[in-house]
């Protein structure tokens, strides 16, 4: 009987590890998602992208559309007047034509520089002349709020990664100069590797008073949708009394 039991335990010692292994190989294929099924997550992802992303093209076209309309449009109205009460003023009273065409001429190159600038918002030329880390350096430069750049560790990504991480970060710091109540901030922007592939994080820090919220056809948004249309994702954590910080990620590809 001794001998018996010896064998026994031998034999369970030896059995043990290798039912666990089958029955955690069962369990695997039970319960692992099928091919099938990681298609149609792959689907329903792509297809979220794809209208996040034709909201946020909608959404930029009604902004573009915006600023021609009230913008451009009205300045250029405006010359067209002015032109006329000049020629008026030639033919009456020429001594006061010249004052009117000098404010005429002034009102133009006001168009001149609106139409420029909505030129720009649609793809800021200086992401063809100076890059990414460039651009948000110019970018931080302009901030009315005090910024400090951290770009060390960021890498080259696609043309239209860069151009929304372009518009994240001006958007973000526009944010925080008219509500942020803020003496400082911080921008980094950093290329990390994931199982997926790179991916561009950018992360919007300042020392304001906090209490953000995102709102329907605000700001941030409009962060959200540009983020959503790479399949991205946006954070905000912005508690009462702050710090506020918003966290983008935007993926590269494989």
């Amino acid at each position: 009987m001794p001998l018996v039991g010896v064998a026994y335990g031998a034999l369970s010692l030896w059995l043990t590890p290798l039912m666990a292994r089958g029955m955690c190989g069962l369990a695997v294929r039970l319960l692992a998602p099928t091919r099938e099924s990681r298609l149609v997550e792959r689907v329903s992802a792509l297809t979220a992208s794809r209208a996040a992303a034709l909201d946020a093209h909608a959404a930029e076209l009604r902004r573009i559309e915006r600023d021609l309309h009230d913008g451009a449009q009205n300045r250029l109205v405006g010359v067209v007047m002015m032109l006329g009460i000049a020629e008026r003023s030639l033919r009456t009273n020429p001594e006061q034509a010249l004052p009117q065409l000098l404010r005429a001429q002034d009102a133009a190159s006001d168009a001149l520089a609106g139409l420029r600038t909505i030129v720009h918002d649609i793809y800021p030329p200086i992401l063809d002349e100076l890059g990414l880390e460039g651009a948000v350096s110019a970018l931080a430069g302009r901030s009315p709020v005090p910024c400090v750049l951290d770009v060390g560790g960021l890498r080259r990504a696609p043309v239209a990664v860069e151009s929304a991480a372009y518009f994240v970060v001006a958007e973000g710091l526009t944010n925080v100069a008219k509500h942020g109540g803020a003496s400082g901030v911080t921008v980094r922007l950093r290329t990390a590797d994931r199982d997926s592939g790179e991916v561009l994080r950018i992360t919007i820090t300042d020392d304001g008073h906090g209490g953000a919220v995102e709102r329907a056809g605000g700001g941030l948004s409009g962060i959200r949708r540009r983020a959503e249309a790479f399949e991205g994702t946006m954070e905000l954590a912005s508690p009462e009394g702050g710090p506020t910080s918003l966290t983008v990620e935007l993926p590269c590809g494989a």
